[in-house]
């Protein structure tokens, strides 16, 4: 707790404390049962203090560690997310819908043999005998009822931070206006002259080589490398600050981050401070605060003062440690440092105390336990949030019927509540920052979706997306969504729209989920407007993008299928309803071009059903020529959705067509630039059409035209300006912003190969 110390009397001079936290401590908020507990495989909890602290204690004092870093600290600003953490939370956030998605469709198994299993049970059970009961025969369900474990858990208390601004990345920051002060804004903002960022490289390059030392061998080089640039850019800011007047310091208890800058001391005239405590700190560096031992007691005011209970403790206790002339802080300093020596001396020392008080490690132990004792009464799981749950349970016992049925509305409620939280990361505090980090060109453009019947889910997806790069206001935000709710009760556009909003901001898989929602609820209602149409079809498209495999696939022909079905039933109660079907054909197509790059840059085999590459192509051409230019000129500036359909369609469908034609051309086959060139002519068009509403390109769709027209090129100089524009596109540094398929980085470097002097005379003809 010394950083802890010398933070406060550093605000209390006058300074000013600037908080960022490392990833694994929103992992803490948001898990502390896994985090703050020890492992059995030998791993510190974060919030282990002693070694005989059980495991009730350590996570209670995890929850209260973690709710006062993200809750009470940093005043009404949150905590800095430096880059590139944002990338680590971002993927976080999926990883814990993936599981949530996957808890929820257990939990439904555990219902279902519930219904099966619940007859057995006798009237005269008590409560906990009941209780006992559904622990041992669903212990899923029994966890989810409860709602404090899990990850649907996990999801809600993630959305919190979220929802309440209490993480951000930095750059988001600056443009929020955390921070005011020019000085401290310009340091935050990282380098922008040359020198600067040599600096910075220089400082990344070393901090890889600490690093490398103190990570496990199995650390791949790029999570070292990410580590290494978020404490480059931690001291380059704090070299650029006053440092009287304000700091920066990084929240982590990763062990190996600690290591490496405890033995390093900044090149600062005069510093004698090593790195760690200057900038980093422990979640356990802030035990001492009154609001996580003594909640009942600590105020947000008692905070500022350093003379908290603890200590007094400390200094009761631990004073009688003084030998000589020296304070036990001084004591202890002395006995680190020992540590570091021969363990002669260290036990020398440590025989000098035991002499003089032969029973202090049980002291210490009773006195801890006695402190303690109260802790996980105050920061432990509470019996139930809301409704209470252990009602629902006992009441199993009295009608099986009815119970069940309350069983079930409980479930369906606590998967309302997980999904709900997800959509906080469309406020500004969310999605807006999701949506900063997209950049100017996406790596893929979302799926055009028709909501005829609701015209205020249109206006909703419409204002979101076209947002500013710091999303909406939360006021805003509210009142769109309500108009949402009064629009569609049943919530099925709801979920489609924020399917849509996540699938924008390049989170295909929680886009997946939540279009799977709105499939489950467009089938549980079976009410007119709704069919489901979109939801399958964004689903199917959501599927596809996040396919890590070709097994990943398997779903997305039938949910075309279901969509095209849900489709007739609409023409047949509603002929005016827009949308076409074609939309569907061009993802099919899609469907199979996916199947042969996984094979081609992957290896993975194909599936029998799928169509050679040459199949495809031909119903491309097919497709392109009897329906798309069929809808073109049919329809005029009257019709503007079904002509956009019809431009995105016909973009995507010659996207795909230049795939495959350099796939062939890769495998042997011959490519005709003379045949080609028409069709480039017709993608050319399409992309430079000034009609409204643009269709921005995405990275991928700019790749690969780049790549078409030096391909069919016939004049040299236009070859070589395209060859030009291709390469300063594919930059290493590109393609990894803009990779969403795991086979992405192989087709980018294959489309960089490609253009390489004599690249393309392999298939010319």
């Amino acid at each position: 707790m010394q950083p802890w110390l010398g933070d406060k009397r550093f605000v209390a001079k006058g300074g000013t404390l600037l908080y960022a936290v490392d990833a694994d401590v929103i992992m803490l908020y948001v898990n502390p049962a896994e985090r703050a507990v020890a492992t059995e495989q030998g791993r510190e909890g974060y919030a282990q203090v002693f070694p005989w602290d059980n495991d009730a204690v350590s996570e209670a004092l995890g929850r209260a560690l973690a709710e006062h870093i993200f809750f009470r600290m940093g005043d009404t600003r949150g905590l800095l997310l430096l880059p590139p953490t944002e990338q680590e939370v971002r993927r976080i956030f999926a990883a814990l819908t993936h599981r949530a998605a996957g808890e929820h469709a257990d939990v439904a198994g555990d219902l279902h043999r519930l219904e099966v299993l619940v007859s057995n049970l006798k009237q005269e059970r008590s409560d906990e005998a009941t209780l006992d009961w559904l622990t041992s025969n669903a212990p899923r369900l029994a966890r989810f009822l409860a709602g404090q474990r899990g990850p649907s858990a996990e999801v809600r208390r993630f959305s919190r931070l979220l929802a309440q601004g209490r993480i951000a990345p930095l750059e988001f920051a600056l443009e929020q206006s955390w921070v005011i002060h020019s000085t401290l804004r310009k340091a935050l903002r990282g380098p922008e002259l040359f020198k600067g960022r040599a600096d910075l490289r220089k400082l990344r390059e070393n901090w890889f080589l600490r690093l490398s030392g103190t990570k496990s061998t199995a650390t791949s080089k790029v999570l070292i490398y990410d580590d290494a640039q978020a404490l480059a850019r931690l001291e380059w800011t704090n070299a650029h600050l006053n440092q009287r007047r304000y700091r920066l310091v990084l929240i982590t208890g990763d062990p190996s981050l600690l290591d490496a800058a405890r033995y390093y001391v900044p090149d600062s005239q005069g510093e004698t401070h090593s790195f760690a405590d200057l900038y980093l700190r422990h979640p356990r560096a802030y035990l001492a605060e009154p609001a996580v031992l003594s909640p009942k007691k600590g105020t947000p005011k008692a905070t500022v003062s350093v003379d908290t209970e603890f200590l007094k403790w400390l200094d009761t206790f631990l004073g009688e440690l003084q030998v000589g002339g020296q304070s036990y802080r001084e004591r202890l300093d002395e006995v680190l440092v020992k540590l570091e020596a021969q363990d002669a001396e260290l036990t020398a020392s440590v025989h000098q105390v035991l002499q003089r008080h032969p029973t202090i490690v049980e002291e210490v132990h009773q006195r801890w336990t006695d402190y303690t004792r109260n802790l996980v009464l105050d920061h432990g799981l509470p019996v139930s949030s809301g409704e209470a749950e252990i009602k629902v349970v006992a009441q199993l016992r009295d009608g099986v019927k009815a119970a069940l049925e309350r069983v079930s509305r409980q479930i369906a409620r606590r998967v309302r509540e997980t999904w709900a939280a997800c959509f906080e990361v469309a406020t500004q505090a969310g999605l807006g920052w999701l949506q900063a980090s997209l950049g100017p060109v996406r790596a893929r453009n979302v799926p055009l979706l028709s909501f005829h019947s609701f015209p205020k889910a249109s206006q909703f997806v419409h204002a979101m997306l076209s947002s500013s790069p710091r999303g909406v206001s939360r006021k805003i935000y509210d009142k769109k969504f309500d108009a949402l709710r009064q629009e569609d009760p049943s919530m099925y556009t709801f979920y489609v729209a924020h399917s849509l909003l996540f699938a924008a901001a390049g989170s295909w898989r929680v886009a997946a989920i939540l279009a799977e929602r709105a499939w489950d609820i467009a089938q549980a209602h079976q009410r007119k407007p709704i069919t489901g149409r979109e939801a399958a079809y964004l689903w199917a498209v959501a599927l596809r993008h996040s396919a890590k495999h070709t097994a990943d696939l398997a779903r997305v022909s039938l949910l075309l299928q279901q969509a095209n079905v849900c489709f007739a039933v609409d023409r047949e109660e509603r002929p005016e309803v827009e949308g076409g079907e074609i939309r569907f054909e061009a993802e099919r197509l899609a469907l199979w071009v996916t199947y042969h790059l996984f094979q081609r840059f992957l290896g993975e085999k194909l599936p029998d059903v799928v169509p050679t590459l040459a199949q495809v192509q031909d119903e491309i051409i097919a497709l392109l020529q009897e329906k798309v230019v069929a809808m073109l000129e049919r329809l005029d500036e009257h019709h503007q959705e079904r002509r956009l359909i019809a431009r995105i369609v016909e973009r995507n469908l010659l996207t795909n067509l230049f795939t495959i034609a350099l796939l062939r051309w890769d495998q042997g086959e011959s490519l005709d630039p003379i045949k080609l060139r028409p069709l480039f002519a017709r993608y050319d068009t399409n992309l430079r059409s000034s009609e409204r509403p643009p269709i921005e390109p995405s990275f991928l769709v700019q790749s690969i035209y780049l790549a078409a027209g030096f391909c069919t090129a016939s004049d040299d100089q236009e070859k070589e300006h395209l060859r030009q524009r291709l390469s300063n596109e594919l930059t290493e540094t590109n393609i990894v912003a803009h990779t969403v398929f795991p086979y992405d980085p192989g087709r980018f470097l294959f489309l960089r190969n490609l253009v390489s002097p004599g690249g393309v005379s392999k298939g010319a003809s």
